[in-house]
């Protein structure tokens, strides 16, 4: 989902809350709350030197053309993808991309770098890009939004239950990807390690107890959590983050 997408359901009533990046410039449009802030990372192809580092700086900006996405407003530009770095350097903004996925296709095919969040690095990995933290930029925030004319009790209600809604830490660290090997050329490629053959347990002396036959030995199942009052759908992290519709 895009930037003008996300805007377009929220006032056409698809949707009451959008958890999105802010700044935005539209005036029938409330940015409520931050809920959560991420650490913002640069991903770059992973071939390319950049991929080796643990961290990178806004000036390394200037090292690959920027792919940006489509759609999204001139301020939301300006805020996550700049034409100068902090010292003034240019930054040259490469090929554009309509979605998430199509910037991913872009930066592993070597066509520049993007940005995101750490923590996209965990549910959109692959093996030709690499996330890499920046040590020197402010973190990605993620805000409530609602249109204007939506502003209702049970949206508010729902607003005043920000302190609970965290996202759970990155609980593993970013796997680097292996620089991708060079066409037909299959020096480069790592070489997984051989393949040690598990040892067998030793046979237990002690007979196997007889499974019981009774229903009522069997564990029960884990109760269901109950249904919410919400509808949540999944769209691009580098924009939105989730959209809501609070039941009236």
């Amino acid at each position: 989902m895009t930037y003008n997408t996300a805007i377009a359901v929220l006032r056409q009533e698809d949707v009451d809350l959008l958890v999105a990046e802010p700044p935005v410039e539209e005036s029938d449009v409330t940015v409520g709350p931050v809920l959560f802030s991420e650490r913002r990372a640069f991903v770059v192809p992973a071939a390319h030197p950049l991929a080796a580092r643990e961290t990178v700086a806004l000036e390394d900006f200037a090292v690959l053309p920027l792919i940006a996405p489509v759609g999204v407003s001139r301020t939301l530009r300006e805020a996550h993808f700049p034409r100068r770095t902090p010292e003034g350097r240019p930054i040259e903004h490469g090929p554009s991309a309509v979605g998430w996925h199509e910037m991913l296709l872009l930066v592993g095919a070597g066509k520049g770098a993007t940005v995101a969040t750490v923590r996209a690095g965990v549910y959109h990995a692959r093996p030709d890009i690499a996330y890499v933290p920046f040590d020197d930029a402010s973190p990605v925030d993620y805000a409530l939004m609602w249109r204007d004319a939506g502003e209702s009790a049970a949206l508010q209600a729902f607003v005043r239950t920000r302190p609970r809604i965290r996202p759970r830490p990155i609980s593993r660290p970013l796997e680097r990807p292996a620089p991708a090997a060079p066409s037909g050329d299959i020096r480069h490629q790592p070489v997984p390690p051989p393949r040690v053959p598990a040892a067998r347990p030793a046979a237990s002396l002690t007979p196997a107890r007889p499974a019981a036959a009774s229903a009522s030995h069997r564990p029960s199942r884990p109760a269901r959590p109950p249904r919410t009052a919400c509808r949540s759908a999944a769209v691009s992290p580098t924009v939105v983050h989730s959209a809501l519709m609070i039941q009236k």
